[in-house]
């Protein structure tokens, strides 16, 4: 079988770099396979190669690449390719979309608000862009801290809206579908008064427990149980990993990403590992 792997994305993502080590995991994990290095100037010629081939994984992250429009394009060729369609992408990369599917699905997930000015904000909470993702232009300001105006600011100038939510004090986990699978629990422990921000993601200062260990097995297998049903409900396919907080016996849903980082890093990976899955057993 032909296989295409697209990554990439330079000055169509902020999340280029960590698409092209994506990439080259996968091609090493698939020497057979080809790669296409995405770019803004060759865009135009995409398509009239990814025809050619008879699967293809977009191994795009952030906006352009999990936001449904590169799948868009795909199925509108008839292309076939791994990961979520358009409509499940685009609905998991609109962080306030998703959060109010989420509700409206019975899961907790803790409380927000859309914020366009400063004088909306709230002393304290987490702030995010609603479509972004790695963390990228994320501020905390945990209880008995304030935000800084200017900062937020800032970032209004960029999004004009964002989205504000309540800070859960907990143990961050991930939890990795594969087809219908459900992976091995990720309990996430940032450096000390620290948080899983774009640096401690990739720079290995994080410890990243797989299985968890500071979590009960019963909370665990509820969190297999949501990330599934989550990845079920919302119609994705193939690959997600849905990121949720553990307090006491609850348990908040964040986001579910649609491509999750494969890069050696990266949560998703890992989790495989650990289930002794592979990339190979992912494609095929």
């Amino acid at each position: 079988m032909k296989t295409l792997i697209i990554y990439g994305g330079e000055d169509l993502s902020t999340e280029a770099g960590v698409s092209i080590k994506s990439g080259e995991a996968l091609l090493q994990a698939v020497p057979e396979a080809n790669g296409f290095l995405l770019t803004k100037n060759n865009l135009e010629q995409l398509l009239d190669i990814a025809v050619q081939y008879d699967i293809v994984i977009p191994a795009l992250h952030g906006n352009f690449g999990e936001d449904g429009k590169l799948q868009a394009l795909l199925e509108e060729k008839g292309i076939s390719f791994i990961g979520s369609g358009s409509i499940a992408s685009a609905l998991c990369w609109d962080k306030a979309k998703y959060k109010q599917a989420i509700a409206n699905l019975g899961y907790t997930t803790p409380d927000s608000k859309l914020i366009t000015n400063t004088a909306e904000l709230p002393e304290s909470g987490v702030i995010k862009p609603i479509g972004s993702g790695s963390s990228i232009d994320m501020i905390i300001a945990k209880p008995g801290k304030t935000f800084n105006p200017e900062q937020v600011q800032t970032l209004l100038d960029k999004y004009q809206t964002l989205l504000w939510e309540e800070y859960i004090q907990g143990i961050e986990i991930t939890v990795g579908i594969l087809g219908t699978t459900p992976l091995p629990v990720v309990e996430i422990i940032p450096p000390d008064n620290s948080w899983f921000d774009y640096q401690h993601k990739y720079d290995g200062t994080t410890q990243e427990l797989v299985p968890a260990q500071n979590i009960p097995q019963k909370i665990q297998e509820e969190a297999q149980r949501i990330a599934l049903a989550i990845h079920n409900q919302l119609g994705c396919k193939d690959i997600s990993r849905t990121d949720m907080i553990v307090k006491g016996d609850a348990i908040y849903v964040l986001e579910t990403n649609t491509m999750p980082g494969l890069t050696p890093e990266s949560l998703y990976p890992k989790a495989l590992a650990t289930a002794n899955r592979s990339i190979q057993e992912l494609i095929r």
